[in-house]
């Protein structure tokens, strides 16, 4: 992994604040953007880390973080990546 940056998506506010969407009413999910180098390490990788971490049933939440803001999602970037997530 080359790096990250820690956002949110999916909300109606542009620039919402923490606090604003703890508050869920921006609608928005915190978010990671992940830079990787596919030369050494795959998206498919990546994915299996994701969902031996992450359990996608638990709805609005994982562990103790609940909320809507925690809701599980993999976002991707081409056609081939969201085939990958889907087949995992």
């Amino acid at each position: 992994v080359l790096g990250t940056k820690v956002g949110y998506t999916q909300g109606f506010l542009e620039n919402p604040t923490y606090s604003r969407v703890c508050n869920q009413d921006t609608g928005h999910a915190e978010a990671v953007m992940i830079k990787f180098d596919p030369k050494r390490v795959s998206y498919l990788d990546l994915l299996e880390v994701y969902f031996s971490q992450v359990d996608v049933t638990q709805v609005d939440g994982q562990g103790s973080d609940e909320g809507p803001q925690y809701r599980s999602g993999i976002y991707y970037h081409t056609e081939e990546q969201r085939v990958q997530a889907e087949q995992v």
